[in-house]
């Protein structure tokens, strides 16, 4: 004979901890969020240095190559060392740096970080970003932001295991 009893207070208690953890997720979005230079693809600021580094395939959005030949002579010459989307590197620093001040591209001034008890916001401020994001009628767009399957279900997971056990990891 198997006896099972469940007690309404330990139930009780482990549902106000559970609720307790689930209104503050600040160190978890943290941990989403990843740290400086990351490489994890999981964490947000891995995602987006994978995104550069895949030239956009990471996030299932390949960026097509330049078409204007007298545009690519002219970026060869002023960023030797540039690649597509990457000419300063002040976007890509700005993204993959927490806190960096993106220096030599005029408008990008920095990283722009919003983290509040269950939010967390993190970008670049520039004025051209968004461009880069969507495309124009004369630019192609090449996408470098977008949230993947593999990171939404390892976030789901990390604030899973947050909320239940109170453990931090990893993605």
């Amino acid at each position: 004979m198997i006896n099972f009893e469940v007690k309404a207070e330990g139930v009780l208690k482990l549902i106000t901890e559970m609720l307790s953890r689930s209104n503050d997720l600040q160190p978890v979005l943290m941990e989403i969020r990843g740290k400086q230079e990351n490489t994890n693809p999981k964490t947000i600021i891995g995602g987006y240095g994978k995104a550069f580094s895949s030239k956009g395939a990471s996030i299932g959005v390949s960026w097509p190559p330049l078409k204007n030949a007298e545009y690519i002579r002219r970026k060869a010459l002023k960023y030797p060392n540039g690649t597509l989307l990457i000419a300063s590197g002040a976007m890509y620093h700005a993204l993959v740096w927490p806190g960096s001040t993106a220096m030599g591209k005029k408008g990008v001034t920095g990283t722009v970080e919003i983290l509040e008890k269950n939010k967390l916001s993190y970008g670049i401020q520039s004025p051209y970003a968004g461009f880069h994001q969507t495309g124009t009628k004369k630019m192609s767009m090449r996408k470098y932001s977008a949230i993947t399957d593999d990171q939404r279900r390892a976030w789901k997971s990390l604030i899973g295991s947050f909320i239940l056990e109170n453990r931090e990891g990893e993605p």
